[in-house]
């Protein structure tokens, strides 16, 4: 599993969600989930969207220009995680899924007052195995989940 506090990764990460919350066109509430890993991750189940945006875009360019297309699209895909992945650490990140709900098991460790259930989901999914890290965009707060801890990125 990457530790994203610890390499390069989470640095370009966070200077993307950061960027991406600040040149989007809307400021609903986003949950992204980055992940290491072939197909979508255990504890998540796609929410169809019809019509459906694309899949497989490289999240390193324009994400913020993917993400209002996909809503403009959809206007629901905003409900659920947007699950970017990779199926090795040497690979870019893409965007894998669009509007993903995420149930991630009970975790005696990550006790967190209750926040809200996107900061509590975005937290205990953040110790499932291949998650990278789990962002959370809230009127204009960006916050950071990794390894069951939060960081407070705005």
């Amino acid at each position: 599993m990457v530790d994203t506090q610890d390499c390069d990764d989470g640095d370009d990460l966070d200077q993307l969600m950061l960027a991406t919350v600040d040149e989007r066109q809307s400021h609903s509430t986003l949950i992204v989930c980055f992940f290491t890993g072939e197909g979508a991750p255990p504890h998540t189940a796609a929410m169809l969207r019809v019509p459906a945006p694309p899949i497989a875009s490289s999240v390193m360019d324009s994400f913020h220009v993917q993400i209002d297309a996909a809503i403009e699209l959809n206007p629901a895909v905003h409900d659920g995680a947007i699950l970017v992945g990779r199926s090795r650490t040497s690979e870019d990140y893409a965007i894998r899924g669009w509007s993903y709900r995420l149930f991630p098991p009970h975790n005696g460790a990550c006790q967190e007052a209750n926040r809200g259930s996107a900061f509590n989901s975005g937290l205990a999914m953040s110790t499932v195995e291949g998650i990278d890290a789990v962002y959370l965009a809230s009127n204009n707060t960006v916050s950071k989940f990794v390894h069951g801890h939060h960081i407070l990125l705005r």
